[in-house]
């Protein structure tokens, strides 16, 4: 036979009880709406990039068909020489920024110094 254990519980603390659960379960349904909405956006985004990379593709494609129409200087500009002055702008552009970066270091020590000096005369 099976032995049950009544408990006693009062009419407001049943009613609290069932609002939690009640509360507990829109909550959990509030999540999976959530994980649906996003593994929809996941799709659209995976999809979206795949169209993308194909339309890059096609434009380089295009690029490079336009490019052997196009007479060259005698000089001759070839994709090494861009592909070395695109590094030389990337190299310069590293330069500037640790150079911001240690005047913004400069003033930021003076600073401390400043505040320093501030907390010594109370």
């Amino acid at each position: 036979m099976h032995e049950s254990i009544h408990i006693k519980v009062d009419y407001p603390e049943a009613i609290e009880s069932k609002r939690n659960m009640l509360e507990a379960e829109k909550s959990m349904l509030e999540v999976v709406r959530h994980m649906r909405a996003y593994d929809s956006l996941r799709k659209r985004e995976f999809i979206i990039k795949s169209n993308i990379k194909k339309d890059f593709a096609q434009l380089l494609s295009l690029i490079y068909s336009i490019e052997a129409h196009i007479p060259r200087e005698e000089t001759g500009f070839t994709q090494e020489k861009y592909k070395k002055e695109i590094k030389v702008k990337e190299i310069k552009k590293r330069l500037q920024k640790k150079v911001t970066e240690q005047k913004r270091n400069e003033i930021e020590d003076q600073i401390s110094d400043i505040q320093a000096k501030l907390a010594q005369l109370g």
